[in-house]
């Protein structure tokens, strides 16, 4: 049988393992991104109530920003869906090494569409 730890050997090893199971508590699965429905045709959304344009997420000095397109995307969905819309659509999405950039329209449809994927997806998928 291995001999106990000293008592400050003990008490030097708990603010470490509490710091460990406090951070533990930080870690989480994501947030799934709203029901917005990403559009690039105009005409899916010409019988939707415009509400206001949507571009990039706001800079915030020592936040990261979305990593990827598709978290650029789900950064979008989130201001839409604040603003209370229903379809996002977009008028110049890009990808590259300069990073994501978009910038669209949110839009308030009255039937929003049950599939929260994009119009190109869809083709995608059935391709």
């Amino acid at each position: 049988m291995p001999a106990p730890l000293p008592l400050t050997r003990m008490l030097r090893l708990t603010p470490h393992a509490c710091l460990g199971l406090a951070l533990a508590g930080c870690v989480s699965a994501g947030n799934p991104p709203p029901p917005v429905a990403i559009v690039t045709d105009l005409a899916s959304v010409t019988t939707c109530a415009f509400i206001a344009p949507v571009g990039a997420p706001t800079f915030v000095p020592g936040a990261r920003p979305p990593s990827g397109y598709e978290a650029f995307q789900d950064a979008l969905r989130r201001r839409t869906a604040a603003l209370g819309g229903t379809h996002l659509y977009l008028t110049n999405p890009s990808a590259g090494w300069g990073g994501a950039s978009a910038i669209g329209s949110a839009y308030r449809c009255r039937q929003a569409s049950s599939d929260p994927r994009s119009d190109a997806a869809r083709r995608f998928a059935t391709a």
